[in-house]
């Protein structure tokens, strides 16, 4: 316990004010809001009679602090003069290191993604990016997304027509509130219940992504288009950063199991629908049987939808991290603490364009068999056939084109390692 201070003002009583009083040295006094009887043989003071002590330090021994704070200052203390006892840490805080930075409507961008034209996946990426983009651009300090719903009032047919309802929901708090925690800029997330809701958060005078964005008029989801436009104007669009918890938790579990090697993360596609997309699992057991272990340390992330099931059996003794399935921004964490990030197509490999620093190699063909990788497809998406991404931020960031197999992942992970080894 910090037991620094002495001769404070202890306002609150309760068992912490017991135990700081014990464990204090000086002559330490005893308040309360009101001010009545007596605390160990003590008189408790009033609020209004600490006005006598604005010498002394304070200690806040209530889960009320906001409140004292305020009454404190209203009569005259300093805010560098206020402590508190911070539950979790069990120690005494000052009030100055945990002050929440004010926040003007003026200074806030508001995003907002609309499931009435865009889909609840990680092709929301583009939308959270290039909605940074423009708060740097507009010199705004924070972003505010706002989720739209089809949902409205007016009891007007529409239809979940990609994903089920409760799956629509799922995602939104999995994919796009996650996604957008990872843009450092971010001071609010909602999910509106019904589109009305959306002019009662706006009013008259708020900043709006896209700027010309409508309720009554639905507009395409922004894309490669977009994103392009921007990269060849030169600006950065490489914005997403896990927050800083789930930094902690990658930084802790690398420390206890793989803090001598390096990373390399396997992001596998394993969907019951269009299976002939999926990853190779018996490349990848071949692959990783050969891969100095004494130097990497391989870890799958596998499909969030799969991540509780088994899985293949030639991958069972490889490390698995559940959560990076089924927490976005511990999947960004990992994937940026690693040496190198492996995926073929799939929502989450989208991301590791826009993360920095994220090595990776991403296996590419096209395929006419599913209208996804088909060539048109794939190509409107910014993926050109033998050609590297040119809005990619780094060029760790590899396309690898060609099928995910045994001989595939080895040629392009020998080139990476030469390449990038020394990075």
């Amino acid at each position: 316990m910090n037991t620094h201070l002495n001769n404070v003002i202890l306002y609150g009583i309760n068992g912490v004010t017991d135990l700081l009083n014990n464990n204090l040295d000086g002559d330490n006094i005893i308040a309360t809001t009101d001010g009545s009887g007596a605390f160990e043989e003590q008189p408790v003071l009033s609020l209004e009679q600490l006005t006598q002590h604005r010498d002394r330090n304070v200690i806040i021994c209530s889960i009320f602090v906001d409140d004292i704070v305020a009454s404190l200052l209203s009569i005259g203390f300093h805010i560098e003069q206020i402590f508190f006892f911070h539950m979790v840490n069990n120690q005494i805080e000052s009030a100055c290191d945990f002050l929440i930075s004010p926040c003007q409507k003026e200074d806030i961008l508001y995003a907002i993604y609309d499931l009435g034209s865009s889909i609840a996946t990680f092709d929301a990426t583009n939308f959270a990016v290039l909605a940074e983009a423009k708060r740097i651009e507009l010199g705004k300090k924070h972003i505010h997304f706002i989720v739209v719903p089809k949902r409205n009032f007016q009891q007007s047919i529409r239809l979940h027509a990609v994903h089920a309802e409760d799956d629509v929901n799922w995602r939104v708090n999995h994919i796009l509130n996650p996604l957008f925690q990872c843009i450092k800029s971010t001071t609010g997330i909602s999910y509106l219940n019904a589109r009305e809701e959306l002019s009662g958060i706006l009013g008259e005078s708020a900043h709006v992504f896209p700027s010309n964005f409508s309720l009554q008029h639905t507009q395409p989801q922004m894309g490669y288009p977009e994103i392009i436009a921007q990269t060849r104007k030169g600006v950065d669009v490489a914005h997403l950063e896990a927050p800083a918890t789930a930094k902690r938790l990658v930084d802790n579990y690398i420390q206890h199991h793989c803090a001598d090697k390096q990373i390399i993360t396997i992001t596998m596609r394993e969907y019951n629908m269009h299976e002939q997309r999926n990853s190779s699992a018996d490349g990848w057991s071949k692959f990783l049987a050969e891969l100095d272990t004494d130097k990497y340390y391989p870890i799958i992330i596998r499909d969030t939808y799969q991540a509780t099931t088994p899985i293949a059996e030639s991958l069972s003794h490889i490390e698995q991290f559940p959560l990076a399935s089924m927490d976005l921004t511990v999947r960004v964490a990992l994937y940026q603490r690693a040496f190198l990030n492996f995926s073929i197509p799939t929502g989450p490999a989208y991301m590791f364009y826009f993360i920095k620093p994220c090595p990776s190699i991403v296996f590419r063909t096209f395929n006419e068999e599913h209208f996804s990788t088909s060539k048109v497809t794939v190509e409107k998406g910014g993926f050109f056939f033998e050609q590297q991404p040119e809005f990619r931020h780094h060029d760790n960031q590899r396309v690898f084109w060609g099928e995910e197999n045994y001989e595939n992942i080895t040629a392009a992970f020998n080139a990476f390692e030469k390449d990038f080894a020394h990075d």
